[in-house]
């Protein structure tokens, strides 16, 4: 059965000031990235402290025609991400005689997953649109990620663009898992 986009319900909160939404995200992420992808715990400060964490609930009737092991309640936890801003200075690298610029509002989007039981639904959309449309209300010039090499198409139909680093290749290695750096102009946000 297809999901109604409208039936889900999208959640974030900063840190791990709201536990909870904090629990269900990682535990989508625990199972996406550590038990079916084989990487190892991925979890770092940035998700205690500055990291929002966003989840996609479903209704729980929705949840079990999907996948009949899950408890009850009346939403379950089914995809996640999380942002969180780098302080970037264009002009990090200028001599004394070239103009300062201001610090450019750059947030970075990653841990972006879905539960294998409902990959297919456009809920990997769903939770990325909430993610970049926060980090521009918040006020994101730019967006970053690092794309498994696999999933850039994804990344692409939203916009993104795959960049060059000054110090990797367009793909590198990154816990052993091909990785492409992306990137998004908020001006060009849909």
């Amino acid at each position: 059965m297809k999901i109604d986009p409208g039936s889900v319900r999208t959640d974030f909160g900063q840190g791990v000031s709201d536990q909870a939404l904090f629990d269900k995200a990682a535990a989508i992420r625990t199972q996406v990235f550590q038990v079916e992808q084989g990487f190892e715990p991925e979890f770092d400060e940035l998700d205690k402290e500055s990291a929002i964490h966003f989840v996609a609930e479903v209704p729980a009737s929705i949840a079990r025609e999907h996948d009949a092991q899950l408890i009850e309640g009346e939403y379950h936890a089914v995809a996640a991400g999380r942002i969180y801003q780098v302080l970037y200075r264009p002009d990090a690298d200028s001599k004394p005689d070239r103009p300062t610029y201001p610090l450019e509002m750059v947030f970075s989007l990653g841990r972006v997953c879905c539960l294998k039981a409902f990959r297919g639904h456009g809920l990997g959309n769903i939770i990325l649109k909430k993610m970049m449309d926060t980090a521009q209300r918040l006020g994101a010039n730019r967006l970053t990620l690092h794309s498994q090499a696999d999933k850039t198409g994804f990344y692409l139909k939203h916009g993104f663009a795959v960049v060059q680093h000054e110090c990797k290749d367009w793909c590198f290695d990154e816990d052993g898992q091909p990785h492409v750096g992306m990137q998004l102009t908020c001006g060009n946000l849909y």
